[in-house]
């Protein structure tokens, strides 16, 4: 590998939204602060300060705020409720974006940056048109709320609400319009661990997202997305986005775990194979044709290890793959005359989906899930469900992986299980997110409540913050250590050059040696890389400004401890070579 050089230089899914929510909890807790107090000293009046009082005409409502809006859709008189009125504050972010980016780019900055700025000024560019068309601007209120409807259940809720009667971002329409009934919901076999669904317009995403990359800056970008859709209709026949106008908007997941069933696998170098619960997944398309099962079927024509079963219900292609994994992985796409294309690891998961929903042999079906349904939306363009057995699995696999680390201390260890043992016994959640016609409205029920998710996603900020801090910190500072580094150099090599003037054309035999007639300021040999250490640069005697310029004279000692290489050449020039992370300091 060539240095190059540079010349002079378990899920829950109200959590994401929670983290957005608490950036704005302690404006929250402000407000609450003054209505409270307003609400105290209204309370507090005298009857006879009220008396002497004269009478006034009744005080004119102040326009509604949306709480009201916002609070029809959640529960009250439950363990945590909140309001946040955000309508000023992200009406105009994309202008506050903006005047960013102005501003940094009035910043004054060396020749050598300019394709930083460059390159910072399309980053930026690009996060304001994606705020603008995102529809983010268009949240006017935000509300969510807690309530335990049984003992260690709870219904959370969180509904977003957007300003007027339309609104136009992608968040508003690419995710589903109008609620429909969730079919994945029906397809959920007993053994199911985790099941997730979506609408989802595909053929305006990929036309948005031929869109952005054009403004993305990146040279051949646009050419080389082009080429692959050229590629896409060359192969298939068909153009992609016209391809995608067979899916009918929803698509989705289903994986299920037999724990009854192990299998192993090399998942650690270091310890024995990892047991796990036999899996299965399939993918679900819903889709208005049978276009894409015809250009599968077309593409498997000719190989004769698939296996073809076509009735007037279902058409199914499986291709067994030889070895220890074919008691389990049968890679099948089947056509569903009901509306579904059906990707699956395993042919019997499909057999199985459509016993649960033909004849109700499935999860749906069972008296707890049912139970566990009870007030959330019948309907929605969105839900999630996840089971014991995900929950188990992971805690079992994330014991087994330290029982595989022979490093770890026993403290170590009993910290790492209090961890993964500390929260509730995991049980069946489902969450369903609805798109109303003034915003969205997630529900999710389960042993979770909003306490216990607002915790680390009021914690989520600050860890976010600092992980982007930090690593920008260390790389300015090391971006600063450099051009000092080239700074002192250049210093030193010029004093080189007029003692060679002086010499007859022949450098120093040392560095002390231009002290103080050619450098006054000694300070100049000290590295930036290690100020605490000897002298930090490396000089090459016995040289002449007669040799080619591009032989080294001087060289950082310490600047290898940052995969660098910081040289100055007996031309006067300096430059930084960046060595693979792989190369020993």
């Amino acid at each position: 590998m060539e240095p190059s050089t540079e010349k002079n230089s378990r899920p829950n899914p109200l959590v994401g939204p929670l983290v957005a929510v608490s950036l704005l909890s302690a404006a929250a807790v402000g407000t609450a602060g003054v209505l409270w107090a307003n609400h105290g000293h209204q309370n507090t009046a005298t009857p006879d300060a009220t008396a002497k009082e004269p009478a006034t005409a009744p005080a004119k409502a102040a326009p509604s705020s949306g709480f009201d809006a916002v609070a029809q859709h959640l529960d009250k008189n439950g363990s945590f409720y909140l309001y946040l009125d955000t309508a000023q504050w992200l009406s105009g972010l994309g202008k506050q974006i903006d005047m960013f980016r102005q501003i940094m780019l009035m910043a004054p900055s060396s020749s050598q940056d300019q394709a930083s700025r460059e390159s910072m000024n399309t980053g930026i560019t690009m996060v304001n048109d994606l705020v603008t068309k995102s529809g983010l601007e268009e949240i006017s209120d935000v509300g969510a709320s807690s309530i335990s409807v049984e003992p260690k259940i709870y219904l959370n809720k969180l509904f977003i609400r957007h300003s007027g009667d339309k609104a136009d971002g992608f968040m508003w329409s690419a995710f589903g319009k109008t609620p429909h009934h969730l079919d994945i919901l029906d397809f959920m076999p007993m053994d199911t661990a985790l099941a997730t669904s979506s609408d989802l317009d595909l053929a305006n995403v990929l036309a948005g997202l031929r869109e952005e990359i054009g403004k993305s800056g990146v040279p051949n970008a646009t050419l080389s997305f082009d080429t692959f859709l050229a590629q896409f209709s060359t192969n298939f026949g068909v153009q992609l986005d016209d391809l995608l106008k067979s899916l009918d908007g929803s698509m989705g997941l289903i994986l299920t775990l037999n724990p009854a069933k192990a299998i192993t696998l090399p998942v650690d170098k270091n310890g024995p194979p990892t047991s796990f619960p036999t899996p299965r997944l399939a993918i679900l398309l819903h889709v208005k044709d049978d276009r894409i099962f015809g250009l599968i079927d077309k593409a498997l024509t000719g190989n004769p290890a698939v296996q073809k079963k076509d009735t007037a219900e279902l058409r199914t292609r499986v291709m067994p793959i030889p070895g220890p994994m074919e008691t389990w992985l049968r890679p099948t796409v089947a056509q569903w005359s009901g509306g579904y294309l059906l990707i699956a690891s395993d042919d019997s998961l499909v057999n199985d989906m459509l016993e649960a929903q033909q004849k109700g042999r499935g999860l749906r079906k069972m008296p707890e899930f049912v139970k566990l349904l009870e007030g959330l939306p019948e309907k929605g363009n969105g839900v999630q469900v996840t089971t014991p057995l995900l929950g188990d699995t992971v805690r079992a696999f994330q014991r087994q992986a330290m029982k595989n680390q022979p490093t770890m201390t026993p403290d170590q260890a009993a910290l790492m299980e209090k961890i993964f043992g500390q929260s509730a016994a995991p049980g069946t959640m489902c969450s369903i997110s609805t798109h109303l016609p003034d915003g969205w409205l997630i529900a999710s029920k389960g042993n979770s409540s909003m306490n216990s998710l607002l915790g680390p996603a009021m914690i989520a900020p600050a860890a976010l913050a600092a992980a982007i801090a930090v690593p920008a910190f260390m790389s300015a500072r090391e971006r600063s250590q450099e051009t000092k580094s080239l700074s002192n150099e250049k210093q030193i090599v010029t004093a080189c050059l007029l003692y060679a003037a002086d010499h007859h054309g022949q450098f120093p035999p040392d560095l002390m040696a231009l002290v103080p007639k050619y450098l006054q300021d000694k300070a100049v040999f000290i590295s930036p890389f290690n100020t605490f250490g000897p002298a930090g640069y490396d000089y090459q005697a016995g040289h002449a400004d007669t040799d080619p310029a591009n032989t080294i004279l001087l060289e950082d000692r310490f600047s290898a401890t940052k995969h660098l290489r910081v040289v100055a050449h007996v031309d006067g020039s300096a430059e930084v070579i960046r060595l693979p992370k792989t190369a020993a300091p």
